[in-house]
C-alpha cells in the first residue's frame, strides 16, 4: 500500500535507479519505474480501487493458488 516504501527498498537495497512519480490524476493510478544495473526495469503501482489479493484470497481454498514469487533471494508474499 505504501508505493513510496516499495520504491525505497528496491532502490537501497538493490541498487535500482528510480523515476519521479507518475500520477494520473484522473483514475488516481500512480507507479514508478525502477531500473537495475543489468538493464532489467520493474514498475511497481497503486491505484486505490485495486483488490487486495491477501484479502481477497481468504475466500479461497489454501491449496487453490500461490502468490508467494522469489526475487534475488528475497521472499515477497503477495
Amino acid at each position: 500500500e505504501d508505493l513510496e516504501k516499495a520504491r525505497d527498498f528496491f532502490v537501497k537495497y538493490l541498487n535500482g535507479k528510480s523515476n519521479d512519480l507518475y500520477h494520473n490524476k484522473k483514475t488516481d493510478f500512480r507507479s514508478y519505474f525502477i531500473t537495475f544495473e543489468d538493464g532489467a526495469r520493474l514498475e511497481i503501482m497503486n491505484k486505490p480501487d485495486m483488490v487486495d489479493a491477501e484479502k481477497h484470497l481468504k475466500s479461497m481454498p489454501a491449496h487453490s493458488c500461490d502468490f508467494s514469487h522469489e526475487l534475488a533471494g528475497f521472499y515477497f508474499p503477495i
